[in-house]
């Protein structure tokens, strides 16, 4: 389990995960959207496949890569924790603390 959470939850994986997303990338297109190297996408995307969470198919002379169904739930919810932490707090009167 913690090679699997330390590994998802550094911002370029991330970033990767919500890139497939959106669609299926070959390596070096999902590199430079994530804004990494090509070989620190292989090497992470090889433990990411190892783990479930990314197919990795020969299409042509790529490597296509996409999500899991595993993979795509574990997206949606990394979406959703980008999307909460760019959002601001709703603040309620009246929900003074002080005594």
């Amino acid at each position: 389990m913690a090679e699997i959470t330390d590994l998802i939850f550094k911002v370029k994986v991330a970033k990767m995960l919500v890139n497939l997303k959106e669609k299926e990338m070959n390596i070096s297109s999902l590199a430079r959207a994530s804004g990494c190297t090509y070989v620190y996408a292989t090497k992470i995307l090889h433990k990411l496949m190892d783990l479930g969470i990314v197919d990795i198919k020969k299409e042509r002379k790529y490597q296509v890569v996409s999500l899991t169904e595993n993979g795509g739930m574990i997206a949606t919810h990394i979406i959703e924790i980008f999307r909460r932490a760019e959002s601001k707090p709703e603040v309620k009167e009246g929900n003074d603390t002080k005594n």
